[in-house]
């Protein structure tokens, strides 16, 4: 169907009134099948592969602007060591979490490919988003249509002394807050472990992060993570020195520094590991490097923001890029990125040579600079390992096939080898162009526990246990847990509710009074599991994979305003709802079936001896 005449661009949380004119929903979905009525998620995943690339790309060619005579990937070196254009949100894509603009971005590009199929004569917007504005109005000159917009000023439903912060004090004097408190809340982890990390014998390195350990960690002060799994016990009875390096991040189980640095030293017990946080290298001239170095970017990004104020004309995504590149420099991220590039670095030139570093891969900022100090040091091999699994909207884990070139200059540094858990990974890394020859395969070592028998365990009153796994992204979990409240009396005698949040987002049940949760849970997943039947997951959580792959029920809410990060997206036998009322459905006409498992292996590399990770490790 062709379309023409004027376009409605309808970008604002008030329902879409009812007119013959074509309209864009632009973050939700249609309920009503009218042709003129267009949702722009919907019409994102009609071409998926096509939008990706083309965002991709337009990151990668930014990097090839010139500043001078200089290209913008050079005019970020630091020394010779660093480039700090690789640790920057423009090129870590986090698109769910850091840099939540770039679902507009992909629906922006989505819109020129709309408007190059209809010839419309005038666009007009309404919404809350001023770059929003900016993006299409540059849009429109660009193909000669008319534009006009009502921008609706939104104002936040309560104040806050965060809110206050984050709205009025300017981004630098908020960075240099941040960084004072960390160093304040930090101190206490300086010099913790150092003196065993530097007599080391091991030639292992392994980075990972100090919380969401496992619950035996804290009970026996033995190192256990669920990020690894089983791997440090076997690597430890068979004898292998291995190195932690540790990013602490606080959770229920290590709520501050203190606690942080009591189990650090009884992980030091054990005499085959030598356990750090990139706090324990701590000292005055890191932070006075990290200043340095921060006064460095804060200047040349003045200078690039110059630049893409002319470069502005051209591309209507620089209005939302400018926001990540003003975080990029100003922001905490960008002063959090510098500690953590010099910790690191000095973490790496205070041990013995190691031949093999093995880090948790998300593409984070940090991570780049890890692999920069790393070759910088002289040091082995480096091997990326994505610790969950790689999804199709995750663009964190991909690049534009441009990149690709080792000898590239405009290529970001990457690992030796990747390390993929499993055909699920292996598949999007191969489809997105990654060398072949640079990819390794490897057990899932947070998904081998799938191998166990399952044993459910049914609360009484014929109820069925309905688990809510919650998201990494407040947000999203709120939104779970607002459409439960909505159908909450309809299903209160059906299902027993068992809520699990993620351990790194706080959420206070007594918020949801119209929900009776039976039961909150913080277990491992392990665990938890075996009690449900079912599982309400958010569009972005890896957790249901875990539940999906363990045998249960599986729904999954869309939340139209992100793109679909699901790790199920095209699983066809998951239900996923777009409002309380599908959600309604897909609860009443749930009747437990004695399920398998599913076939863990068309996901998961899976050995319980850990065969492949062992013949890396020797």
């Amino acid at each position: 169907m062709s379309y023409s005449g004027e376009l409605i661009i309808w970008d604002i949380d008030e329902k879409c009134a009812s007119n013959s004119l074509t309209t864009i929903l632009w973050k939700s979905f249609s309920n009503e099948k009218i042709s003129n009525i267009i949702s722009m998620p919907e019409m994102i995943e009609q071409n998926p592969v096509e939008l990706r690339t083309k965002y991709l790309d337009i990151i990668y060619e930014l990097g090839q602007k010139k500043i001078g005579s200089t290209f913008i990937v050079d005019f970020f070196t630091i020394n010779k060591k660093f480039n700090y254009w690789w640790l920057t949100l423009i090129n870590e894509k986090s698109n769910f979490a850091k840099s939540k603009w770039i679902t507009d971005a992909i629906s922006l590009i989505a819109l020129e490919k709309f408007l190059e199929k209809n010839k419309f004569s005038s666009i007009n917007l309404k919404t809350k988003n001023k770059n929003l504005v900016s993006s299409i109005q540059i849009l429109c000159s660009q193909k000669n249509i008319n534009f006009r917009y009502s921008y609706i000023r939104g104002y936040s439903k309560y104040f806050s002394f965060k809110f206050f912060i984050k709205l009025f004090l300017p981004t630098k004097l908020k960075s240099t807050i941040w960084f004072i408190n960390y160093l304040i809340l930090r101190w206490k982890l300086k010099g913790i472990g150092l003196d065993k990390w530097k007599k080391s014998k091991g030639n292992t390195t392994f980075v990972s992060y100090l919380f969401n350990l496992n619950s035996r960690s804290v009970s026996t002060g033995i190192f256990h993570s669920n990020y690894w799994g089983k791997l440090p016990d076997i690597i430890s009875r068979k004898k292998i020195s291995t190195n932690w390096l540790h990013i602490y991040e606080p959770d229920k189980m290590l709520k501050n520094a203190n606690e942080a640095k009591t189990y650090l030293k009884r992980f030091n017990n054990n005499p085959l590991q030598s356990h750090v946080t990139i706090d324990t290298f701590l000292n005055l001239k890191i932070v006075l490097r990290t200043i340095k170095h921060w006064m460095v970017i804060i200047r040349k990004g003045k200078t690039l923001l110059k630049k893409i104020d002319i470069l502005e004309k051209k591309n209507y995504l620089l209005p939302f890029l400018k926001k990540d590149l003003k975080e990029s420099f100003y922001g905490h991220s960008s002063i959090k990125n510098l500690l953590y590039l010099n910790l690191i670095d000095l973490a790496l030139t205070t041990i013995g040579h190691q031949k093999k570093c093995i880090y948790l891969q998300e593409n984070q900022g940090w991570e780049f600079g890890l692999l920069q100090s790393w070759r910088a040091a002289g040091h082995g091999k480096i091997i990326g390992s994505p610790h969950s699994t790689v999804r199709f909207w995750d663009l964190r884990y991909f690049s534009s096939i441009n990149s690709f070139d080792l000898n590239n200059i405009f290529s970001p540094p990457r690992p030796d080898f990747v390390g993929l858990n499993g055909k699920l990974a292996d598949n999007h890394f191969k489809k997105s162009h990654y060398p072949k020859n640079e990819i390794i395969g490897v057990e899932a070592l947070r998904y081998n526990y799938l191998n166990q028998n399952k044993k459910n365990s049914y609360s009484k009153n014929n109820r069925k246990n309905l688990l809510i796994l919650g998201d990494y992204i407040y947000e999203n979990t709120n939104y779970q847990l607002r459409l439960i409240e909505e159908i909450y009396e309809k299903i209160k005698n059906d299902f027993y509710i068992i809520f699990k949040g993620h351990p790194n987002c706080k959420i206070n049940l007594n918020r949801y009074s119209k929900i009776k949760i039976n039961y909150e849970t913080s277990d491992d997943l392990s665990i938890t599991l075996k009690h449900a039947d079912l599982a309400f997951t958010s569009s972005e959580t890896s957790a249901s994979l875990d539940a999906y792959c363990y045998g249960l029920r599986v729904i999954s809410y869309l939340n139209p305003r992100t793109l679909n990060i699901n790790p199920l997206r095209e699983v066809s036998d998951v239900d996923f709802v777009k409002n309380s009322a599908e959600l309604l459905v897909a609860l009443k006409n749930y009747q437990h079936k004695n399920e398998n498992k599913k076939n863990v292996k068309s996901f998961f590399n899976t050995d319980v001896n850990l065969k492949s990770w062992i013949n890396i490790l020797n």
